[in-house]
Order: C-alpha cells, then structure tokens, then sequence
C-alpha cells in the first residue's frame, strides 16, 4: 500500500515539474509574458491533483473504517469491494479473510457453547454459574428446581435469585479465597432435601495477576443417600438390640455352668436348654438378616 501511494504521488510530481517545463518554455518563447501566470497555474494544478488523492484516498479509508467498526458490532458478513489496482485492495482483501475467519470461529464457538448447555441443563445434578461479580449467569432446571429459582433470573445478584445464607457463606469464601469448597445445606423451601455443594471459582492464571471469570456451583441431591444411612442406623439398632438379648443370655448360663453348675445335672439340663432356646432365636435373626 505504501509503494502504490509512493508512485500516485511520484507521478503527481513528475506531471506538475512537466507542466510546468512546458509553460516555462513557452514563456521564453514569448507565448507567454506572464511570470505570475506561470508560477500560479502549475501551482493549482498541484493542488487540484492533490485534493483529487486526498479525497480519494479519504474516501478509501472511511469504508476500510465503517468496515472494521461493523465487524466490532458483530456484523461478521460483511465484506468489502476490492477493486484492481486499488490502493487499498491488498488490505481489502487481508480485512476480508480476517472477517471470514473471525465468522468461523464465531460459529465454532456458538455451536460450542450451544451443546455444552444442552449439556447443563440435562444434568441431573444442580449447576449455577455466576459471572465475576456474583450474578447469575447460566442456571440449569435442577437448580431451579431445587431452590425454586425463577427461569428468568439470569444477571440478576445470586441472593435475590437463589436465597440460601449457607450457600452464599460458601460461595463468598470460596470467592474471596478463590480455592474450592464444598459443605453440605439442609434445603426447607420450596422442597426439604439435603444437597452437597462444591463451590469452583473459576481462575485464569497470567504472569501478572490471576483473574476471576467466575464461580461454578454444583449442587447434588443427597437427600435419599440420607435416607439410606438413617435407614441403616435403624436397622442397625434394632439388630443390635435383638442380638443382645440372647447373647447376654446364653452368656449368662454358660458362664454360670462354668463356675460349677455343671455338676447339678438337673440344673445343666435347664440352662443348657436356655441355652439352646437362644441360639435357635440368634438363628432366626441370622436367616431373616440374609433372607
């Protein structure tokens, strides 16, 4: 581009010098008696050939310039007229190949973005996402299920959509210590479950400084692995409590044969039979227990 106004203004140059050799010898040939009109023609043509570049060229570099502020507003096809031997026509072309590149890229993003959310919002587990300053930026129908967040609560403050002071405790530390959490809430509203939360701040690291992009929240529901484990401590118990009792018992009369009572044959015979009626009840227990 450089080269090509290097010559417009080369040539411009050489015209003018030659006119001007023209009228000057026409002036000594005596065509010519004015000196002012030789001094001023050659001058304005100079300067009508120079507006005609520069109004030329401003006129090229105003379009390169609504063409690259297009492409800044999003406008990616669009695309510029490249005509030959045009001074701007390699840069024409160059802002044209960048434009379509750009387009593409932008696609392959968009598509990217499209089936990861598809994604999020099919997960079973809830999934929040908030931007650097704490809004909501992406919220899956788990989550909203789960704390009754309105389906239009995107760039609003994570309080005012999702209102659980545990939760937001989490997401603040892990903010401020930006470093990963997780803890375990009791939800009473809209529904009563538990739910484990993990709490991913998402960090860009850079030689500089590290910068915050935002927070991930995942929140699963344990509500029926709660369930289980309390069903377990019941059954638990109550094993327990049947096992003891013919333990203690058989326990009981085995040690007290031990201390002798075994020489009473009519008393052995008893305990013995006590005995006996309790290993048949640890039994039971033992069948129903695999059963």
């Amino acid at each position: 581009m450089k080269r090509i106004l290097f010559w417009k203004v080369l040539f411009v140059q050489v015209v003018v010098i030659a006119f001007a050799l023209v009228l000057f010898g026409a002036y000594q040939a005596g065509a010519i008696r004015s000196f002012c009109f030789v001094v001023l023609l050659p001058l304005l043509v100079s300067a009508i050939l120079s507006g005609i570049v520069y109004w030329s060229m401003r006129k090229r570099l105003e379009a390169l310039s609504g063409f690259t502020r297009a492409i800044a507003g999003g406008e990616f096809q669009r695309r510029l007229i490249v005509h030959r031997r045009d001074v701007t026509s390699r840069l024409k072309e160059d802002l044209n190949t960048m434009a379509e590149s750009l387009a593409d890229q932008i696609r392959d993003l968009q598509g990217r973005m499209t089936t990861l959310e598809l994604a999020l919002t099919g997960m079973a587990d809830g999934v929040l996402i908030l931007d650097p300053s704490g809004r909501v930026a992406f919220s899956n129908n788990a989550l909203r299920t789960l704390f009754g967040v309105p389906g239009d609560s995107g760039g609003k403050p994570f309080l005012e959509a999702v209102r659980h002071h545990g939760l937001a405790i989490l997401i603040n530390r892990a903010m401020q210590e930006r470093s990963p959490l997780t803890g375990e809430l009791e939800l009473l509203f809209p529904i009563k479950a538990f739910v484990a939360a993990s709490i991913l701040p998402i960090i860009k690291e850079s030689m500089r400084e590290d910068v915050h992009l935002g927070t991930a929240v995942i929140i699963r529901d344990i509500t029926k692995i709660r369930d289980v484990e309390r069903v377990r401590k019941d059954f638990v118990a109550n094993v327990s409590h049947e096992l003891k009792t013919p333990i203690a018992a058989i326990r009981g009369f085995a040690e007290t044969l031990l201390d002798g009572a075994m020489n009473d044959k009519e008393e052995a015979s008893g305990f013995l039979g006590v005995i006996q009626s309790h290993a048949a009840r640890l039994q039971r227990l033992v069948d129903d227990l695999l059963t």
